[in-house]
């Protein structure tokens, strides 16, 4: 497993990698419209462990370097909302 690709009906596309990670990772997302985008983290019980990403932008494409997140190894939910469509998938962190 290299990532996280994903195409929604919200008419946005992005990809995580590496995953699994050890904590640090990339995602490249693209907009064909301008868009409200918010990226977060959640660990398995469901409770908000980081917000990424929370801002408008303009239709183009992007990348996130994730840095120092501070967050122990195990299993979460990366979800990224279009204006308040969610997407998401799993993302493994690993300990170095």
């Amino acid at each position: 497993m290299t990532g996280l690709d994903f195409i929604t009906p919200s008419s946005i596309s992005f990809s995580v990698y590496p995953n699994p990670s050890s904590g640090n990772f990339t995602i490249d997302y693209s907009l064909n419209e301008k868009a409200r985008i918010k990226v977060l983290l959640f660990d398995m019980t469901g409770r908000q462990v980081s917000e990424l990403i929370n801002k408008d932008q303009t239709s183009g494409n992007y990348t996130y370097h994730s840095n120092d997140l501070n967050i122990l190894h195990g299993t979460y939910i990366l979800k990224i909302y279009k204006d308040n469509n969610p997407a998401g998938g799993k993302l493994i962190v690993v300990q170095p």
